[in-house]
């Protein structure tokens, strides 16, 4: 009996050695296991690594990380943005920070529209010197014949058509014409004083006691309060320039007045 119970007892020993074995070789295992998952997760080489050329693990990492990280991916789109941003900031400093290339090319760029611009404007007088030589300067022979209609168009369309340099009489013209009570004349008259910065009104008044129709018709406007198309502060002295145009036939006069009295 004690023999059996002995060789139990050696049995028992010899299983609980290789258990514990067993154990050491799991533990062991399972460490060596763990040491290389840390590596593998901060991307520290291991122990046999033959590359290594530096004791400090931190400067050893790996570099070979997957692509398809979303953190990885994060940090493309990141940094793809910042790049965007600092693109914009470097024009944005350009713009008030512009190097000498910059200035240079710019002020080609201003000389280069100045010029195409002159040219363009000169192309359009050209053209409406041509049209001016062609359709009013047979009017000439006219005017110098003392025709006042002629020299009136010849006066308005020099002015116009880039041409007053063709009609050297037109402003003896007008003046002739102004003496003579000539309601263009008279119009233009009002026109230039206002353009002077004159007295306006006293110049239309003056322009309707001449006999300008134009002239009646916008005093009437300057008094309107009701009208349609103008605005004023005296709706009876209106109706008397408005009357006054209609009764020397202007249809425009007519329109204005029936407008008005529509109106008060």
């Amino acid at each position: 009996m004690e023999n059996a119970h002995s060789g139990e007892v050696v049995i028992n020993a010899q299983n609980n050695s290789n258990q514990t074995n067993t154990t050491t070789n799991s533990l062991t295992s399972n460490a060596s296991k763990n040491y290389e998952l840390k590596n593998a997760d901060i991307g520290l080489p291991d122990d046999n690594n033959t590359n290594i050329t530096n004791n400090n693990p931190l400067t050893n990492y790996n570099t070979n990380v997957s692509s398809g990280s979303s953190s990885v991916d994060s940090f493309n789109k990141g940094y793809a943005q910042g790049q965007k941003i600092a693109d914009v900031a470097t024009g944005i400093a350009d713009l008030f920070a512009p190097t000498p290339a910059q200035l240079q090319r710019r002020a080609a760029e201003a000389a280069e529209n100045e010029r195409l611009e002159k040219l363009n404007k000169e192309t359009k007088q050209n053209a409406e010197k041509s049209r001016f030589i062609k359709v009013y300067f047979p009017l000439m022979e006219k005017a110098k014949n003392g025709n006042e209609k002629a020299r009136m168009m010849l006066y308005y369309a020099s002015y116009h058509l880039y041409s007053t340099g063709l009609v050297p009489q037109r402003k003896q013209w007008f003046d002739e014409a102004l003496s003579n009570l000539n309601l263009n004349a008279i119009r233009e008259q009002v026109e230039i004083i206002t353009n002077e910065g004159g007295d306006r009104m006293a110049a239309l008044q003056e322009a309707a006691r001449l006999g300008s129709i134009d002239a009646m018709i916008a005093l009437g406007g300057q008094y309107d309060l009701s009208s349609t198309y103008y605005k004023g502060s005296n709706a009876t002295l209106a109706l008397k320039a408005f009357t006054e145009a209609a009764e020397k036939g202007s249809p425009n006069a007519m329109y204005y007045l029936g407008m008005t009295y529509q109106k008060l």
